[in-house]
């Protein structure tokens, strides 16, 4: 009897072991792989091309309008540290004015809806240029290595009193 029950839950575990996973090996689900992509912008940009395994005549397509989108994302991330640092520079051990958060808040919300903009100008050269399947993969790939970076700062700073 025991012999049959390890079976049936070995025999359940190797069937569901595949849905386990939300994505394929290479995918870019990996959060190491993420953390490591985000490093650089070569590391991101080798991440990105092993992630969406485009073809020459995609890649000639592809590129430009990737390079274009990462110089808005740039500007972005430049903004959004600087308000980050500002935190930083105030620290957390004591209380910020009502004056200094409501500044702070509006500029990561600015900063935000630049991120929003420079998405839908990046998908909207996408969607001329590559198949639309590529410009969704290469969305879902940029929004999980902003996801991570932004996540790695948000729980690395204390909250504000």
């Amino acid at each position: 009897m025991k012999t049959l029950t390890a079976v049936c839950l070995f025999a359940i575990a190797a069937v569901a072991a595949p849905f386990a996973s939300a994505q394929p090996a290479g995918a870019g689900s990996d959060l190491a792989a993420l953390r490591e992509a985000n490093k650089s912008a070569a590391a991101k940009k080798a991440h990105v091309e092993s992630a969406l395994d485009l073809s020459a005549a995609e890649r000639r397509k592809f590129w430009p309008v990737y390079d274009a989108h990462q110089r808005k994302l740039d500007a972005n991330n430049r903004r959004y540290n600087r308000a980050i640092e500002d935190m930083i520079a105030v620290g957390t051990d004591k209380p910020v004015t009502d004056a200094y958060a409501k500044q702070v808040a509006a500029e990561l919300v600015a900063v935000q809806e630049a991120d929003a903009r420079a998405m839908r100008a990046m998908h909207n050269a996408m969607m001329k240029t590559v198949a639309p399947r590529v410009a969704l993969r290469y969305m879902q790939i940029e929004n999980r290595l902003q996801a991570v970076r932004r996540a790695d700062v948000a729980l690395g700073l204390s909250l504000v009193r």
